[in-house]
């Protein structure tokens, strides 16, 4: 069925409920390097949130690079949201979830649908899921604050040209400023000579210091 579908269709969506990796790994060869999105799911109906294996998506993705979540976890009003926040941070590329019309009676999955409250609070969670994974490193929204609760290196009182530096000479105050001498690096300050005179106050640059592109390199 899967090389069929391959032959037919530029794109799959293939579910690995109860499939072991090795049936995923030979699912992926049938599907002939057609574009597929594999969803790790529970096979199970309803599905209890601690049978939900979201663990499923990051090992299915040592695998395949695409993978999403097939949704049958009871989920209620009050819980649908949380649900999709969770299978949004679980870094989900995709989300497959059962739904039923409240005048549906005769639905066969009424027992892990939602409603259409529910599936629009299920996605919107999903949705500020994905928005709260974010980046490996800092993002432009600290900017500001990093400047502002960081500190930089300056001088206590005026300083001739020639003066070797002390520890009693620094000190570090806030802001952080890019081109300033980090606090980190005091001890490779101390014991060098001043290049020029230096004003109290006056935030220590690297260009202050003589070697200071030796001491640049030694900078943790």
């Amino acid at each position: 069925l899967i090389e069929r579908c391959a032959d037919d269709f530029d794109r799959l969506i293939i579910s690995t409920g109860a499939a072991t990796l090795d049936e995923v790994a030979s699912a992926l060869r049938w599907a002939k390097g057609t574009e597929v999105c594999l969803l790790a799911c529970s096979l199970q109906y309803p599905t209890a949130w601690e049978d939900a294996n979201l663990a499923r998506i990051s090992e299915l993705r040592k695998l395949h690079p695409t993978v999403g979540y097939s949704d049958h976890v009871w989920a209620p009003t009050d819980l649908a949201y949380a649900f999709g926040v969770a299978v949004g941070v679980a870094g989900a590329a995709m989300a497959e979830r059962h739904a039923a019309l409240p005048s549906d009676n005769e639905c066969p999955d009424l027992d892990m649908a939602v409603g259409p409250p529910e599936f629009g609070l299920y996605a919107l969670g999903v949705h500020h899921g994905w928005l709260a994974i974010g980046t490996e490193g800092p993002h432009e929204g600290e900017d500001e604050a990093r400047t502002g609760a960081r500190r930089s290196l300056h001088v206590l009182t005026p300083l001739p040209a020639g003066h070797v530096i002390t520890e009693g000479d620094l000190t570090a105050l806030r802001p952080w400023h890019p081109w300033s001498a980090e606090p980190s690096v005091e001890s490779l300050l101390v014991g060098r000579k001043l290049c020029g005179p230096v004003k109290a106050g006056v935030v220590q640059r690297w260009s202050t210091v003589n070697d200071w592109a030796e001491i640049e390199t030694r900078t943790p």
